[in-house]
């Protein structure tokens, strides 16, 4: 069913825009809390890859635990990367918890889709190890 409302969303026939969430440290950048956002590397395409998302119709918000935001939009803005909102979603129903950030689909260098509770303990350590090896080719 989720599917089929995501769906009737893209092709702008629901009631509001879809909705992506985007981390920011390990999917815009590259994964380095100790590095000061001004310093932070950019993903290739990233930019590019989000502009198709815009030019779909989606909304973009940031989803980021980095608590200067002023300073994520002064990078964001300079690197041409398009986003809607930082650490907010207007968007989000009613009926939702403000405390965490509902989007239709969530872009996260650190998720495992859950896939049922037998598989949970080990997609969860297959993603740990996925990590370490995505970090050190970084």
């Amino acid at each position: 069913m989720k599917f089929i409302i995501l769906e009737k969303l893209q092709k702008g026939k629901g009631t509001r825009p879809p909705t992506i969430g985007v981390d920011f440290d390990g999917v815009i950048v590259k994964p380095n809390n100790n590095v000061a956002i001004e310093e932070a590397e950019l993903f290739p395409d990233v930019g590019k890859v989000l502009q198709k998302f815009r030019d779909r119709g989606w909304k973009i918000f940031i989803d980021t635990c980095r608590s200067d935001t002023k300073a994520i939009k002064r990078f964001l803005d300079g690197a041409n990367i398009p986003y809607d909102w930082i650490n907010k979603n207007p968007l989000q129903p009613k009926d939702v918890s403000p405390t965490k950030l509902y989007a239709d689909i969530k872009l996260d260098d650190r998720v495992v889709t859950f896939r049922g509770w037998g598989r949970a303990l080990k997609d969860v350590i297959n993603r740990q190890k996925q990590i370490k090896k995505i970090r050190k080719l970084l």
